[in-house]
């Protein structure tokens, strides 16, 4: 069985978990995931990461940057500890901000033991700063009538697919036009950070083809539907309906929010747009949600 160390950020482990369960691959690798929060330089590795990289066929890793530097996780130090005929790709960092327009409102990010994401882009739409009722079917009004320009929003979608272009040209997987072919009728991303399940199963797919030089069935919902459990939902964002509209998107409301941090992952609030624009609003609103679970 030939090894494989996977060094990225929390995608690594979908990946891996696919590897393990994947009808064709399961037999047939060992697979480490080390995550990258941190440099692998001679201060930070221990021996175990020493003797993986050493036992090491495959290495796949993923730079350490972010939505808007290219700046790069330095590997020369990890391969001084990978054999000559060790196999290495570079797995980008895929993100996409381009369903969210002007969404980075936050009322409030924290209520009891469930926390919002405290980022730019993990808000709800700015509409939305001045607006004071708590009533939940003026806030469903109040979404079904958000007014955005059709060209502001398709000028800001097209820079955002640039910048995804950009990541995708310099990845040993190519993902540009997948996502292109397919965004409108899939849902290919939680939030701008986590892409889903579908999205990683083609980067699986690709791996597994140059790899092996074989060829995967696309879209194979049934192997998909088997991972749910590791579904990457935690910090899941709905995408208003004025922006489906505009956009072409035949993609349902329906969004898994978060994880309770107290159920360590366990346990998972579902709920739709409205739902999740309503307990945004105010700590009460999400009593007032919790209480009629």
């Amino acid at each position: 069985m030939k090894n494989i160390v996977i060094f990225s950020n929390c995608a690594g482990n979908i990946i891996k978990h696919m590897f393990l369960n994947h009808t064709y691959t399961k037999n047939n690798y060992i697979i480490h995931w080390i995550p990258n929060y941190q440099n692998l330089n001679e201060t930070n590795m221990n021996t175990e990461h020493i003797n993986m990289l050493n036992e090491c066929d495959i290495f796949i890793y993923q730079p350490l940057n972010n939505m808007y530097n290219d700046s790069e996780y330095n590997i020369t130090n990890v391969k001084t500890h990978l054999n000559n005929n060790t196999i290495i790709l570079k797995i980008n960092f895929y993100r996409f901000r381009g369903f969210w327009y002007n969404s980075g409102y936050k009322p409030y990010n924290s209520y009891k033991n469930y926390k919002f994401l405290e980022m730019d882009c993990y808000g709800i739409h700015d509409s939305f700063i001045n607006f004071n009722s708590v009533n939940k079917i003026d806030v469903i009004d109040k979404i079904d009538n958000v007014s955005i320009s059709k060209d502001e929003l398709l000028l800001f979608f097209n820079n955002e697919l640039t910048k995804f272009k950009h990541i995708d040209e310099n990845s040993d997987v190519n993902m540009f036009d997948y996502f292109t072919n397919n965004y409108k009728n899939k849902h290919l991303f939680h939030d701008p950070f986590h892409p889903t399940n579908l999205f990683f199963y083609e980067m699986f797919r690709q791996i597994v083809l140059l790899l092996n030089n074989y060829e995967l069935e696309r879209d194979d919902y049934n192997f998909i539907n088997l991972l749910n459990n590791i579904e990457m939902t935690h910090w899941a964002l709905p995408i208003l309906p004025i922006i489906k509209k505009h956009l072409g998107l035949n993609l349902d409301n329906n969004v898994d929010i978060f994880y309770p941090l107290e159920c360590n992952g366990d346990k998972k609030l579902h709920m739709n747009i409205y739902d999740y624009y309503y307990i945004r609003l105010s700590p009460q609103n999400f009593q007032i949600y919790l209480d009629n679970l």
